[in-house]
């Protein structure tokens, strides 16, 4: 590549001007809410039962797979790409960041309940399997 010249930053300053409005805003938008992950809270720590999951693509499309830690070849397996979002939520009038927020919701939402199957699974399979491992309740 060569030099650029004056004339063509004022050629690249005067496209991004006539984008103003439209996709230049949708990139900083979109540089915005990376910012805003990158310094926003960890997520929860996974719970102590649990191992990686593995992605096994034998299982068909979207399967997960969680492997008992205490190596006796029990696992759960989920789904979670087959199933059904649901109806968004939105309020009257709503717009473009209305939407992403009902969307955001509902898969934040979903992440909840996959992990309550998920760990209800394996402390009820350590409750019987390995009793001796088991966590004790909180409280």
């Amino acid at each position: 590549m060569g030099d650029v010249s004056v004339e063509d930053l004022a050629e690249l300053e005067a496209v991004a001007r006539s984008l103003r409005g439209t996709s230049a805003d949708a990139f900083r938008e979109l540089l915005a809410a990376r910012e805003a992950a990158a310094t926003a809270a960890p997520e929860e720590e996974a719970h102590p039962l649990l191992g990686e999951p593995e992605f096994p693509g034998g299982l068909g499309f979207g399967a997960v797979r969680w492997s008992c830690r205490e190596g006796c070849g029990w696992s759960h397996t989920e789904m979670p790409d087959m199933e059904a979002p649901g109806p968004l939520v939105l309020p009257v009038g709503f717009g473009p960041d209305d939407v992403s927020a009902a969307i955001t919701h509902q898969a934040e939402e979903r992440q909840r309940e996959l992990r309550k199957r998920v760990e209800g699974a394996f402390l009820e399979h350590y409750a019987t399997a390995h009793p001796e491992s088991a966590p004790l309740p909180a409280g």
